[in-house]
């Protein structure tokens, strides 16, 4: 699974960290690889953590409200409902 997870890492150009502490290591690199390989970075932590300065956008607060209004915000742009 980690080596899925790496692949995926390489591949991807958008990558959300959510509720972590950004100290757990293999994890806590895989934000950083993606940064390097041009991906946007989206953090959605209620506190600061050792990655935000990474992110390109930081969302501060509880995953289970950020990520409604994240959802959202995606669909208006989509213009979906």
């Amino acid at each position: 699974m980690l080596r899925v997870c790496l692949e995926q890492v390489d591949l991807c150009d958008f990558m959300l960290m959510i509720g972590t502490s950004g100290t757990v290591h293999p994890a806590a690199g895989m934000p950083r690889a993606a940064k390097e390989r041009g991906a946007v970075v989206v953090e959605i932590n209620p506190p600061p953590t050792s990655l935000s300065l990474l992110a390109d956008i930081m969302l501060t607060g509880p995953s289970g409200e950020a990520l409604p209004l994240l959802a959202a915000k995606v669909r208006d742009i989509l213009g979906r409902k």
